[in-house]
């Protein structure tokens, strides 16, 4: 009996203290984003309509692929924020590439050729 009390006054302890507003407002170091990374990011996406957002060691988020034996290169671009078909038309803009050089796919924006350090480059000079 006198064991069962102690449990439940110290498991209502930790409860309480759990759910306490200094403690449930405070994130681990490991949950925090880095504003760095993160608000600026936020800011530059809503000014453009798009945002990338860079990845845990801090590069650009931009990747060479070639597939189809060898016949077929890509740039890829992911960690997108907001839409990516006006990141489309950015690049469309921006780079000397027809329409059908870049496609939007699923949570990334493929261009055809190398242009890894051309994007990269760009990205930097946005703000990203």
């Amino acid at each position: 009996m006198l064991r069962s009390r102690l449990i439940g006054v110290s498991l209502q302890q930790n409860v309480s203290r759990f759910l306490s507003s200094s403690a449930a407002s405070t994130l681990p170091p490991h949950a925090q984003k880095s504003p760095k990374l993160y608000e600026n990011d936020v800011q530059v996406e809503s000014k453009l309509g798009w945002g990338v957002v860079r990845s845990a060691n801090g590069n650009l988020p931009v990747y060479f692929d070639i597939r189809n034996y060898n016949s077929r290169k890509l740039t890829i671009i992911r960690k997108i924020l907001g839409d990516p078909e006006k990141l489309r038309e950015s690049i469309l803009r921006e780079f000397d590439v027809s329409v059908n050089d870049v496609a939007v796919r699923v949570g990334r924006v493929e261009v055809k050729g190398k242009r890894t350090r051309e994007m990269r480059e760009w990205l930097a000079s946005k703000g990203f």
